[in-house]
């Protein structure tokens, strides 16, 4: 069991503000009997319990190597490692990924557990969200018409609306008074899409936001999400990190790691479109896979697509199968 509170994993109240442990190792696979699961981060002050039987293989950031942890026992996390009390390691072959996180995306540590088992009644229209070096794209398949003006507000990250909180309050928000920045945009039509952007606020980069967008003249919100602007380094370092992920897969081809691996870089990074991508070809190799499904929910939660991530933890009923 993860010694910090799990309060602070449940999405509705994350305490955005306070400084961020040290992220110290990314869990590439869980099996067995463990609250471990894939795609868990795991950050300074962390205790896990591994009972007989469990294995973890857990990648070490900073370090680039992959070991592979055994119960039972425990596992003590510190900013320079992990120390172990009972359970077992072994060291495996080296990805050659060497990463130091920033702790910014609190909701990736001790991974996170949707509560509502109530299907949520607020759904984004936007259903698509893409960032690049210039700014933020979100858009929708196409209806009659011409595509309406939408307002753009960004404001200082705060907490995202999660499947515990009431999705009528959120309908009935409006613009804020105060913003880091906000722009009125024509939408166009791109394909069978209507596509709206625009550019990032003019502060350094890396920052992080809560992005809103509003219809113009007014109505309800559109969309709800968190974006975060990465600074050049961290661009090359997804560029570099994408290659290393290349060559893992033609090495481990049958291997979910180096696309959990890369999921949780690129939620880290703010490209949370791309993230899922990845994370559905873990998904085609495990689809049962515990952790996995929650870092589903969680992306498709932060994406507005509140009932995709319900439908996640509760899937439909097939037909001809009692409920």
């Amino acid at each position: 069991m993860l010694k910090r509170s799990l309060m602070m994993l449940l999405l509705a109240g994350v305490a955005l503000a306070e400084p961020t442990p040290k992220k110290v190792a990314m869990v590439l696979k869980a099996e067995g009997p463990s609250q471990a699961l894939t795609g868990q981060m795991w950050a300074a002050g962390d205790r896990i319990q591994l009972p007989a039987g469990a294995k973890v293989t857990v990648l070490l950031l900073n370090q680039g190597e992959r070991v592979e942890l055994s119960g039972g026992g425990s596992v003590e996390v510190s900013s320079s490692g992990l120390r172990l009390q009972g359970a077992q390691s072994k060291k495996l072959a080296s990805t050659q990924v060497r990463l130091a996180l920033t702790g910014e995306n609190q909701r990736q540590i001790g991974g996170m557990t949707l509560r509502n088992t109530k299907p949520p009644d607020y759904n984004s229209v936007l259903d698509r969200v893409e960032v690049s070096e210039t700014g933020v794209s979100v858009s929708r398949p196409a209806a009659a018409g011409v595509p309406p003006r939408v307002q753009f507000v960004y404001q200082d990250r705060d907490n995202v609306a999660s499947l515990a909180t009431d999705f009528e309050a959120l309908k009935k928000l409006q613009p804020p008074e105060q913003s880091v920045f906000s722009t009125q945009v024509a939408g166009r039509k791109v394909g069978s899409r209507w596509v709206w952007e625009a550019p990032w606020p003019l502060e350094d980069a890396p920052k992080s936001y809560s992005l809103r967008v509003f219809p113009v003249p007014s109505g309800p919100m559109l969309l709800w999400t968190r974006l975060y602007h990465p600074g050049s380094e961290e661009l090359k370092e997804l560029a570099s990190a994408r290659e290393q992920v290349r060559q893992w897969v033609r090495r481990e081809p049958r291997s979910v790691e180096p696309w959990v691996y890369l999921a949780n870089l690129l939620e880290e990074k703010g490209r949370l479109e791309e993230a899922l991508g990845a994370l559905q070809s873990a998904l085609a190799l495990r689809p049962q896979d515990t952790g996995l499904l929650e870092m589903k929910a969680r992306l498709l939660l932060d994406l507005g697509r509140y009932l995709q991530a319900y439908q996640v933890k509760n899937p439909p009923a097939k037909p001809g199968r009692r409920p």
